[in-house]
C-alpha cells in the first residue's frame, strides 16, 4: 500500500514512525518489494547458461535466500558450487551486505573442514559466490534423521560421532582465531564430503572484528533451536566464541540423544526455553551416553557464557581426552549450583524447604547419639578388614604362588569381616593367578548381593571377561558403565586398566597404565580417609609405566605423611621413585625399608632392581642373594638375579638363576623369556626357541618375546618362521621398533633388499630415534646401489649417536663404492677410533688397501681383524686374495682352504679357491670349488659366471649353459654374462641362438668399447657359421659336387660338430673316403686333414661316435677312432683324450690297445683326479670282459 500511493512518503520518515526493534525488518521488506517491482524478478537460471567464468550444470539446492548450482569453471574444467542470491532480495541492501560478508569471511579462512571460496561477483545481475563443491549433498541433520526410531545404536556410536565432529570443533577454533563468529552452527550447516568428512558451511550470518561485531540489538540471527541465550537477549553486549560453543553444544546434544535440547514448539516457545530453562541431562534420555561426554555437552549449554568453555580449543582438548580415554577437565554442576538455579526458578518452594530442617532437628537429636555408637563399630570393622586387604595386596604384588595363596587367605578374611568391592577384586585376581579365569568368573557369580548394591562391581566383571578372552563382551559392558563417582570406583577402574595394560604389552598398554595411575590417584584424592591400598597401587603402577610424572611427588608425600617409618610405606616410596626415574632416591627408600624390616626379603629384591638399573650389577646380585638367604623359595629373586648377570655380560651364570626360578615356579613367563635370551647369548638357539615358545604360551601377547624368538630363528636361518615371529611382534606392539630392525636384517640376509628398505623406513617412522634402524637402512641402501642416500642416512644416524662404529663402517662402504677412497679410509678409521675392537672396519681397510695394491698393509689389517675375533674366515680369504695377486698361488690356496674349514658357508672363499686352482691349471678342481660357491650362496651371480667358464673348458655343455643362464637371471644387466652366453652358443655352433642373444645384449646401456668390439666380432662369425652350415647341408644333399677328399673330410667334421643329421655327415664322410681311394691315398697319411680342428673339437666329435651309453655306435666307429687319434696327436698329454681313444679302440675291436691307452690316461691324470680315471679304467675293463663273453668261438681267429 505504501508504494501504491500517488505521492508516497519519504522512506526514512516512514521508518522513523515505527519502533527501533522493527525498523531493520521493515527496511529489508521494503528493499525486497522494490526489487520485485523494479526488476520484475530476474530470469531463473538454466542448465548450460554461462555466468562469468562458469557454466551451470544442475541445481543442487534452493532456499529463501537463494539457490545453489553445480557448475564448471570453463577455463580449467574444475567443478564448483555457485551460490546465487534470490531474485526477490537481490536489491536488498541487508541481503547484499550479508552476501558480501559471507564471501569475505569465508575467503579468508583456510582449513580442511571449511568450505573454500574461489570467487565472488556481487555486481552481476544475480550475485553469486563460487565455492568448493561438496558433492555428497547430505548434511549432519540428514544423518541424524536416519538414526531416529532405531532401537539400538551401534556399540561404539558415541566415540564415532565425536570423532566425526572433532574436525568441526578444530575448524571453528581456527575461525575464532581469525576473529570470526559463525552465529549459525547447526546440523544443517555441517556438510558431508564424499569421503565421509564433515565441513562447516554457510557463513552468511557470521561477522568478524574488522566489521566491528554488531551487538545483539539487531534482528535475531540464527535458528531458534541452536542460538545462544545472549543472541536472544539482544542486551547490547558483543557476542564472542562462547556463543558458537553453545550452538555446537545444542548440535552435540541432539546427536547424543536424537532429540533437540529445548524441545519442539513455536519460535517464541523455543526461544523462551533457551533463555530460561536447562535441557534434561543427556543420560536421562539416552542412558548409554558416556558420563564424561554428557558433562562436556552440558558445559557447552551453560546459560552464563563464563561457565562454558572459554574457547573452542579448550572444548577440543576435552573431546580429545574423551577419545583417548583420559580424564576430562570439565566437572559436572555441583548440588549447590543446581540448587541455586532451582531456587531462582521456584522461590516459594525454596522457602518451605529451608524451614523444614528446623522443625525436624529436635526430633533427630536423641537418635544421633545411637548413630555415633554404630558408626564407631563400623569403623572398627572397616579398619580390621582393611588391614587384611593391605596384607593381601602386598602378597599379591609378589609373583610367587605361595604368596598368592597367602594373599587369597587374607582377602577371604577381609570379606568375612566386612564384604567390599576391594575384597572381591583381590579374591578374583588371586583365583585367576592360582586357578585360571574360569575360577575367578565363577566366584563373581557368588557375589550377587554386592553386585546389586554397587554398580562399580561391573568393573571387576569387565576385568575377568578380558582375561577370559571375551573382549567384545567386556567392551560392551564397559561402554554401559558410568564414570566412577567414588574412591572405590576409581580404585576398581585403575585395577581394570592395569589388567588391560598387562594384556596389551604394547604402546597401548602403556597408555592403559598411564590412565590407571590417574585413576588410582583420583581414588587417593576421593577417599575420606587415607588408605594405603590406593597409594600402593599408584606406586606399583609407576614401575610398569617407567616415566616421570607429577603424581609421583604426591604419592611419595602421601605415603610418608600417613605411614611414616613403615617398611611397606618406604618400599612403595621406592617403587614410585623408581618408576619416575629417580633411581638414587629410590635406592635410599629401599634401604630405609630394609632398615625398618631387615627380616623381610622383598625390600632386598626391590633394592636389587634399582641397583641393576644404576648399572651396579654386582651389588644387585648381592642384594638378590641376601633375599634368597632370607627366603630361598622366591622365584623372583632368582629370575632377577639372572637378569643382573645378563646385564653384567655373564649369560652362563644367568642360566642358573632363570632355571632355579622355573624350578620354584614352573609357570613363570618372565623367567622363560629371560632363559631364552640367556641361551641365545651363548648361541644355544634351539633351546632358546623352546624357552621363548614357553614364555609365549604363558603370555601370548608378549610382543618382545615374539621379537626375540625371531632373532633366534634368524640365527638358525629359519627365515620364514623368523619373518612370521617379527610380524606377530609388530602386530601386538606396532611401536616395538626393534622388531622392524630385526625383520629388516632378515630381508637383507635373504637378499630381499627392497623389502628390507621398506620395513626399516617404517621402523624409523615408528621410532625416529632408533639408531639401529638408520644403520641397517643405510646398509640395505648400499646393497641396492643407492650410495648417496646411504651416506645421508649414515649422517643422520651419527647426529643421533656419534659413538656407533657400524655406522662409520657402512659410511665407508658407501664412499668406497662411489670411488671416494680417501673418505672411505677416513670413515673406517673413525669406526676403529670409536670402537678399537670393531673387526669389520679392520677388514674393510684390508679390502681397500688390497684394491689399491698396498699388499703388505692390506695383510696387516686383515690380521688385525682376525686378532679382534671378527670376520675371521673373511679376513683369511682376504689374505688369500692378496697372496693370489702376488702370484703366491699355493699359499693362496692354503689360505682359502683354511677359511673354508672355519666357515664352509663362506661363498667367496670357495669362489677364490676356484680362481687359484684354475691358475694352477686344475680346471676340474676349480669347477668343484665354483660349484660349492653357488651351493652355499645361490644368489652369487659372479660365481655362476666363472662356473660356466670352467664347465665350458671341460666341455660340460649343459652345466656351462645352465650356469651362465643363472648368472644372467641374477644380473641381466651384466654385459659379460650375456656376451659369454653368446660365445658358448657360437662355440657349440648354435649360430642362430647366439645371434639372437647378442643382438639382445646390444640393448644394454654403457657397454665398454672392448666388449662392444668383441660382440661385433662374434656376430660376424655367427653369420659366417650360418652360411657354412647351409653350405654343408647343400653339399651333403649333393655329394658329387665335392671334388676334393680334404674338403669332404673337413665338411664332415664340421657337420659332426654342428650336430647336423648323421645321414648327411655319413654322406660327406663316404664321399671323402671314395675320393681318397680314387687318389690312391691312405687315410692316416693324409696331411692337414685335421689341421683346422682343435683337440677339444676332435675329442668331442669322437666321443659322439664311441660313447658306450649309446644304443648303437657301429655306424660311426671308424670316424670316432680317426677323430680320437687326431685329438691325441694334437695334445698327447691330455688324459681325457687318451680315455676317449681307449673307448674308440674298444668299439673298433682292439681291447688290448684300449687297456694300454686307458692306463696311460691314468698315469697322466693329476693326483686329485686319479680316482676318477681309475673308475674309467675299471669301467673299460668291465666292458671288455662283457664283449668277450658275447663273442662267438671263431672270433679269436677273425681277430
Amino acid at each position: 500500500m505504501l508504494l501504491d500511493c500517488e505521492t508516497p512518503p519519504n522512506r526514512e520518515e516512514f521508518l522513523l514512525k515505527h519502533p527501533p526493534e522493527v525498523q531493520n525488518q521493515l527496511r529489508e521488506l521494503l528493499d525486497q518489494a522494490v526489487s520485485l517491482l523494479t526488476s520484475g524478478g530476474a530470469a531463473p537460471a538454466s542448465e548450460g547458461e554461462i555466468y562469468g567464468a562458469y557454466r551451470l550444470i544442475r541445481e543442487i539446492g534452493a532456499g529463501g535466500m537463494g539457490a545453489v548450482w553445480e557448475a564448471e569453471e570453463v577455463s580449467i574444467g574444475r567443478r564448483v558450487a555457485l551460490k546465487f542470491l534470490s531474485p526477490h532480495i537481490v536489491h536488498s541492501e541487508e541481503a547484499l551486505r550479508r552476501f558480501r560478508n559471507e564471501a569475505r569471511i569465508t575467503a579468508r579462512l583456510e582449513h580442511p573442514a571449511i568450505v573454500t571460496v574461489f570467487a565472488v561477483d556481487v555486481e552481476a545481475k544475480r550475485p553469486f559466490i563460487a565455492q568448493e563443491l561438496v558433492e555428497n549433498g547430505r548434511n549432519w541433520a540428514d544423518y541424524l534423521e536416519t538414526l531416529e526410531g532405531r532401537r539400538e545404536l551401534p556399540v561404539d556410536f558415541f566415540h564415532q560421532v565425536v570423532q566425526k565432529l572433532f574436525p568441526v570443533v578444530e575448524a571453528l577454533a581456527k575461525v575464532h582465531q581469525a576473529g570470526v563468529i559463525h552465529r549459525d552452527i547447526k546440523p544443517n550447516n555441517l556438510l558431508w564430503t564424499p569421503d565421509n568428512r564433515l565441513m562447516v558451511a554457510d557463513f552468511g550470518l557470521a561477522y568478524w572484528d574488522e566489521a566491528k561485531r554488531k551487538p545483539a540489538t539487531e534482528v535475531l540471527a540464527g535458528t531458534p533451536d541452536y542460538v545462544s541465550p545472549e543472541q536472544i537477549s539482544r542486551s547490547g553486549r558483543e557476542l564472542d566464541a562462547r556463543s558458537d560453543i553453545f550452538s555446537f553444544g545444542a548440535t552435540l546434544y541432539e546427536t547424543l540423544t536424537l532429540t533437540r535440547p529445548f524441545g519442539r514448539g513455536t519460535r517464541d516457545q523455543i526461544l523462551r526455553r533457551v533463555a530460561r530453562e536447562d535441557p534434561a541431562e543427556p543420560r536421562k534420555i539416552q542412558p548409554r551416553v558416556p558420563r564424561d561426554l554428557a558433562v562436556i555437552c552440558m558445559k557447552c549449554l551453560e546459560k552464563i557464557p563464563q561457565r562454558r568453555y572459554p574457547t573452542m580449543g579448550e572444548l577440543a582438548g576435552d573431546l580429545r581426552r574423551f577419545l583417548n580415554h583420559e580424564p576430562i577437565r570439565a566437572r559436572p554442576a555441583g548440588p549447590v549450583y543446581k540448587a541455586t538455579k532451582w531456587m531462582k526458578r521456584r522461590p516459594a518452594a525454596a522457602l518451605f524447604l529451608i524451614a523444614l530442617p528446623l522443625l525436624s532437628g529436635l526430633l533427630t537429636w536423641n537418635l544421633s547419639q545411637w548413630d555415633e555408637v554404630a558408626k564407631q563399630r563400623q569403623a572398627d570393622r572397616f579398619a580390621q578388614a582393611d588391614r587384611h586387604l593391605v596384607q593381601g595386596y602386598l602378597d599379591l604384588n609378589r609373583s610367587d604362588l605361595e604368596y598368592t595363596k597367602s594373599a587369597l587367605a587374607e582377602f577371604n578374611r577381609a570379606m568375612e569381616i566386612l564384604p567390599s568391592l576391594e575384597g572381591v577384586m583381590g579374591v578374583a585376581q588371586a583365583l585367576y593367578r592360582l586357578e585360571g579365569a574360569e575360577s575367578a568368573h565363577h566366584f563373581l557369580k557368588s557375589q550377587a548381593t554386592l553386585e546389586e548394591q554397587y554398580p562399580d562391581f561391573q568393573r571387576i566383571r569387565v576385568s575377568v571377561l578380558r582375561v577370559l578372552g571375551e573382549k567384545e563382551a567386556a567392551e560392551d559392558l564397559l561402554i554401559s558403565l558410568p564414570t566412577p563417582s567414588s574412591s572405590v570406583g576409581w580404585f576398581l577402574e585403575g585395577s581394570r586398566l592395569v589388567t588391560e595394560g598387562k594384556l596389551m604389552e604394547s604402546e597401548r598398554g602403556k597408555v592403559a597404565h598411564r590412565l590407571a595411575l590417574g585413576a588410582f590417584h583420583k581414588a587417593c584424592l576421593a577417599s575420606e580417609a587415607p588408605r594405603p591400598l590406593y597409594y600402593f597401587h599408584a606406586a606399583t603402577t609407576m614401575v610398569h609405566l617407567r616415566e616421570p610424572t607429577e603424581i609421583a611427588e604426591a604419592i611419595v608425600a602421601g605415603l610418608r605423611t600417613h605411614w611414616p617409618d613403615q617398611w611397606f610405606s618406604e618400599e612403595h616410596v621406592g617403587f614410585a621413585l623408581l618408576g619416575s626415574g629417580q633411581l638414587q632416591e629410590a635406592e635410599q627408600a629401599f634401604r630405609n625399608a630394609i632398615k625398618a624390616a631387615p627380616e623381610r626379603p622383598w625390600p632386598w629384591v626391590s633394592l636389587g632392581a634399582v641397583l641393576n638399573n644404576l648399572g651396579r650389577h654386582q651389588e644387585a646380585i648381592q642384594a638378590y642373594q641376601q633375599a634368597i638367604k632370607i627366603n630361598p623359595n622366591i622365584a623372583e629373586s632368582y629370575s632377577n638375579m639372572g637378569t643382573a648377570f645378563l646385564d653384567w655380560g655373564k649369560p652362563e651364570e644367568a642360566l642358573f638363576g632363570y632355571r632355579k626360578a622355573l624350578e620354584i615356579e614352573p609357570k613363570y613367563a618372565r623367567a622363560y623369556h629371560g632363559l631364552g635370551f640367556a641361551l641365545a647369548k651363548v648361541d644355544c638357539h634351539e633351546e632358546a626357541i623352546d624357552a621363548y615358545l614357553a614364555a609365549i604360551q604363558l603370555k601370548r601377547e608378549n610382543a618382545l618375546a615374539h621379537s626375540h624368538l625371531g632373532v633366534s630363528l634368524t640365527r638358525l636361518q629359519r627365515f620364514p618362521e623368523a619373518i612370521q615371529a617379527f610380524h606377530t611382534a609388530m602386530r601386538l606392539d606396532f611401536r616395538l621398533s626393534e622388531a622392524y630392525v630385526n625383520l629388516g636384517k632378515v630381508f637383507i640376509q635373504i637378499h630381499e633388499y627392497d623389502e628390507a628398505i621398506a620395513i626399516l623406513r617404517w621402523g624409523i617412522q615408528v621410532d625416529p630415534l632408533n639408531v639401529s634402524a638408520y644403520i641397517n637402512l643405510a646398509e640395505a641402501l648400499n646393497l641396492v646401489g643407492s650410495f648417496e642416500e646411504a651416506i645421508k642416512i649414515c649422517r643422520k644416524a651419527i647426529e643421533l649417536d656419534s659413538n656407533r662404529a657400524p655406522v662409520y663402517d657402512i659410511l665407508g662402504n658407501a664412499f668406497d663404492e662411489l670411488g671416494n677412497t680417501d673418505q672411505a679410509i677416513e670413515a673406517y678409521r673413525k669406526a676403529i677410533e670409536v670402537d678399537p675392537e670393531y673387526a669389520s672396519s679392520y677388514f674393510n681397510l684390508g679390502v681397500t688397501y688390497s684394491r689399491l695394491g698396498w699388499h703388505e698393509t692390506a695383510i696387516e689389517y686383515y690380521r688385525k681383524s682376525i686378532a679382534h675375533g671378527g670376520l675371521v674366515a673373511k679376513s683369511i680369504t682376504g689374505i688369500g686374495v692378496v697372496l693370489l695377486n702376488l702370484n703366491r698361488v699355493d699359499e693362496a690356496c692354503e689360505a682359502f682352504r683354511q677359511a673354508i674349514y672355519i666357515d664352509a658357508s663362506l661363498s667367496e672363499a670357495h669362489f677364490h679357491l676356484g680362481a687359484a686352482l684354475w691358475e694352477l691349471g686344475d680346471t676340474i678342481a676349480a669347477l668343484g670349488a665354483y660349484e660349492e660357491a653357488v651351493l652355499v650362496d645361490p644368489n652369487n651371480a659372479e660365481a655362476y659366471y666363472v662356473l660356466s667358464l670352467a664347465a665350458a673348458e671341460l666341455n660340460l655343455k649343459k652345466k656351462a649353459f645352465s650356469a651362465c643362464l643363472r648368472a644372467i637371471d641374477l644380473n641381466p644387466k651384466e654385459i659379460r654374462y650375456q656376451l659369454n652366453y653368446g660365445i658358448f652358443l657360437y662355440n657349440y655352433h648354435e649360430y642362430e641362438q647366439a645371434l639372437t642373444c647378442l643382438e639382445r645384449a646390444q640393448g644394454i646401456k654403457d657397454i665398454e668399447p672392448n666388449h662392444a668390439a668383441l660382440m661385433e666380432q662374434i656376430i660376424n662369425l655367427c653369420n659366417e657359421g650360418i652360411l657354412l652350415k647351409r653350405h654343408i647341408q647343400a653339399s651333403a644333399a649333393s655329394p658329387d659336387s665335392v671334388v676334393k677328399y680334404e674338403e669332404a673330410f673337413q665338411l664332415a667334421l664340421a657337420a659332426d660338430q654342428m650336430k647336423i643329421p648323421n645321414e648327411e655327415v655319413t654322406a660327406l664322410w663316404n664321399r671323402g673316403q671314395a675320393l681318397a681311394v680314387e687318389a690312391g691315398v691312405e687315410l692316416d697319411s693324409i696331411p692337414g686333414v685335421w689341421d683346422n680342428a682343435s683337440a677339444v673339437e676332435l675329442n668331442n666329435a669322437a666321443w659322439g661316435f664311441v660313447d658306450p651309453e649309446k644304443p648303437s655306435i657301429e655306424t660311426g666307429v671308424k670316424r670316432g677312432l680317426a677323430y680320437a687319434q687326431a685329438a691325441v696327436a694334437k695334445q698327447p698329454d691330455e688324459p681325457m683324450y687318451r680315455d676317449t681313444l681307449a673307448w674308440a679302440l674298444v668299439a673298433s675291436g682292439y681291447p688290448e690297445v684300449a687297456l694300454r691307452e686307458s692306463k696311460k690316461a691314468l698315469e697322466l691324470a693329476a693326483e686329485e683326479n686319479k680316482g676318477k680315471f681309475q673308475e674309467y679304467l675299471e669301467q673299460l675293463t668291465k666292458r671288455i670282459r662283457e664283449q668277450e663273453v658275447e663273442e662267438e668261438p671263431n672270433s679269436t681267429e677273425d681277430e
